[in-house]
């Protein structure tokens, strides 16, 4: 095996996961409906949606998912500004654009009320802490990682887990291998198959 780094990063170097923070939540919803504490058509806190909507980034509500300067921007605001304190609260509070289910619509809120759902089995703030650490990280090879709560209690799984880049990749290689003997069978095909496409026509499945 090869590694091979930027200047002034090895392989001890903590790095922001950003969206690849998606993935894991994918995974850990994954545990609980191999456990049967949470199901694809639960209720999602969307009237008239379900988890299954979200994952698929079609819960109807309004989000304006930009990082350009100066830009509208509902996910700024949701990490760096009024919305960090509760960012699925936040989320919630957007306009309802479309019936839940029909339009595809890339939001980083809608990430965070997906933890927040799974919160609402596994409990809040070191209690969430303790379960993703046990039932999700150390078994995606990624013991030391850091997520990063808001002050609900909730991961902010949209953006914040902080890891280095072989335990990253070990959570990567745990996926290809289908999560054999960690999650659902047939959880990271479902995850992955085509559900929508972009503007850019970029495809999407559940988060």
């Amino acid at each position: 095996m090869v590694e091979r780094y930027a200047e002034g990063i090895d392989a001890a170097t903590t790095l922001p996961s950003w969206s690849m923070a998606k993935s894991i939540l994918h995974a850990a919803v994954g545990v609980l409906i191999g456990e049967g504490r949470l199901s694809l058509d639960a209720p999602a806190p969307v009237p008239g949606a379900t988890l299954e909507d979200l994952l698929a980034m079609r819960d109807g509500l309004a989000w304006q998912e930009h990082y350009e300067p100066g830009a509208p921007s509902d996910v700024q605001e949701m990490l760096f500004g009024a919305g960090r304190a509760d960012t699925a609260a936040f989320t919630l509070g957007r306009s309802v654009a479309h019936p839940p289910g029909e339009v595809f619509c890339y939001s980083s809120g809608t990430t965070n009320v997906v933890s927040s759902m799974v919160a609402d089995v596994v409990g809040r703030g070191d209690a969430y802490l303790a379960w993703l650490r046990s039932a999700v990280l150390e078994s995606a090879g990624m013991p030391s990682a850091v997520p990063k709560f808001d002050g609900a209690g909730v991961w902010i799984a949209s953006s914040f887990c902080y890891s280095t880049a072989p335990e990253l990749a070990a959570f990567g290689r745990r996926c290809l291998d289908g999560g054999t003997g960690w999650l659902p069978a047939g959880w990271i095909a479902e995850g992955t198959r085509l559900r929508s496409r972009d503007a850019d026509g970029q495809g999407y499945g559940l988060h």
